[in-house]
């Protein structure tokens, strides 16, 4: 995923029977918020680095994907026996890898959507000798294990038309297959066929301890549908979202859009990404309604090397009111871009970037009629102790990014840490360097394309070393006018990273 996301998927794998019975819960009821009630409970996100290879044969692919699915039952054994534990969410391409030369040796034929939500489905209660679906099999049956909800990402088969969907799978504690799902928005992966919304179950699941979860996968997120419908009209009030995500400068980067989308639709998110930093794919995080990271992960440059993290926290459900924007909007209409504007960013545009000065309070950047404004002041102790060596810039983008087979439109407003004083090492920022430098007051906004709304706008504050901030008590988001966003920080912050980006309506080609 240059830009966002590079996102592949399969599935398969023998397995073995697993005969235990899911255990009841009691539903935690707690206080949240304005005298309303929510249900607690405890999630985990599993960031792993996959077993992969090329296998010439489905029994070579099923050896792989059984390596996989073994790291997965050992992460929830671990969760499992830390506590109470009830939903764990997998990473995208976790179980088959990346590196997949034909995705029919890991994808299975899957029951229908219909036969899912309308009968009961336990691939587990199938024999082993029996099932064609054998990855399918072992998850219903680590979750029966366990007694947790089990989230991960595989490949189907529609046998009528030999179709491959990238899918996310659901299951509950007794094994049952509560919801699949075909991702929808593909990134560089030809060997799928994008889903379709269908028309009458949306992918949104309910478990046995009473939450409301939407799924979603990877490059998903930057799109209305279904990530941000599935809260906005589906009743979520939860985001299970495996993921694959290559991190991309200045502000796509995984754990700052997992914390951006849970700020600005005020829902949990527990988001699992695939681990192989050497290829930027790291940051995975369980964050609590509007924004509040409580466990993130995401791999810099001199830690200690490792193949998988766990991470677990949490939640209360029912909180999709306590976003971190000031005012709830509905979503807007789409609007095409007119000819004229499209036939402009028919090739792809550079980052204009200009720097800060230390004495300044303001600078405004703009890329055609698109402008940002950025007001600032750094705090007294950084300009009296010289540290001249770390350089900020304000950066503007509008326009596409028109690589095969996705065409991309993108504003984006951004203050970022710049490896030197040369506007080209701007372009090659990392969130994740360490930051000396503080702003007392930093403030950026800007207007706009009249499409961006809620659903297509994500605020991201990164901090020294892609650190995290509350975005609901730290930051204040607003719609300042129309069209107009702001993002605030409320508190000395050395941020690596501030600013919006976002996903405007492209129809016109």
């Amino acid at each position: 995923m240059a830009l966002g996301s590079i996102c592949l998927l399969y599935a398969c794998l023998s397995a073995t029977f697993i005969a235990a019975t899911a255990s009841s819960r009691e539903h935690n009821v707690v206080a949240v918020g304005e005298g309303g009630g929510g249900i607690k409970y405890r999630a985990a996100a599993y960031e792993h680095e996959p077993h992969q290879g090329l296998p010439v044969s489905r029994s070579g692919a099923l050896d792989i994907m059984m390596q996989n699915l073994a790291d997965f039952e050992s992460a929830t054994e671990a969760f499992s026996r830390a506590g109470t534990a009830q939903i764990i969410v997998f990473p995208e391409d976790g179980i088959t890898g990346l590196l997949v030369s034909k995705m029919e040796f890991y994808a299975e034929p899957m029951p229908n959507l219909t036969r899912i939500v309308r009968q009961r489905v336990v691939p587990c209660a199938e024999a082993e000798s029996a099932t064609a679906t054998p990855v399918l099999r072992r998850l219903s049956c680590m979750a029966i294990k366990y007694g947790t909800v089990v989230v991960a990402n595989m490949a189907d088969k529609d046998v009528a038309t030999g179709h491959l969907y990238n899918t996310d799978v659901a299951f509950d504690t007794d094994g049952r297959l509560l919801m699949k799902y075909h991702k929808e928005h593909l990134f560089f992966e030809q060997q799928f066929t994008p889903g379709s919304a269908h028309p009458e179950h949306a992918p949104v699941f309910r478990t046995s301890f009473g939450v409301t979860f939407g799924l979603c996968t990877c490059y998903d997120i930057l799109f209305p549908a279904p990530c941000q419908q599935n809260v906005l009209a589906h009743g979520a009030t939860e985001l299970a979202f495996p993921t694959a995500w290559m991190n991309a400068g200045p502000l796509l980067y995984s754990t700052g859009i997992q914390q951006s989308f849970s700020a600005m639709l005020g829902v949990n998110v527990i988001a699992a990404n695939a681990h192989l930093p050497a290829f930027r794919f790291t940051g995975s995080g369980v964050y609590a309604a509007g924004g509040n990271p409580l466990q993130t992960y995401i791999e810099r440059a001199g830690d200690p090397s490792i193949s998988a993290k766990l991470l677990s926290a949490d939640l209360v459900s029912g909180q999709a009111r306590h976003s971190a924007v000031a005012e709830r909007l509905e979503p807007l209409p789409l609007v095409a871009m007119d000819s004229t504007t499209a036939e402009r960013f028919k090739a792809e545009t550079p980052y204009k970037y200009e720097f800060l000065s230390r004495h300044a309070s303001s600078l405004e950047v703009c890329e055609g009629a698109f402008c940002c404004l950025v007001t600032y002041q750094f705090d007294n102790a950084t300009i009296s102790s010289g540290l001249f060596g770390e350089h900020f810039a304000l950066g503007v983008f509008n326009g596409t990014k028109p690589r095969q087979p996705v065409t991309f439109w993108a504003q984006t407003c951004a203050v970022i840490k710049c490896f030197d004083g040369l506007v080209s090492s701007c372009s090659n920022s990392s969130p994740t360097a360490t930051v000396q430098s503080r702003f007392t007051h930093l403030s950026v906004s800007a207007r706009f394309d009249k499409s961006v709304d809620e659903t297509r706008l994500y605020p991201v504050v990164m901090t020294s070393g892609a650190s995290l901030v509350d975005m609901a008590t730290d930051v204040a988001v607003r719609r300042a006018a129309e069209n107009v966003w702001s993002l605030r920080i409320k508190s000395p912050l050395a941020v690596s990273a501030v600013g919006f980006f976002a996903h405007p309506a492209l129809t016109a080609r």
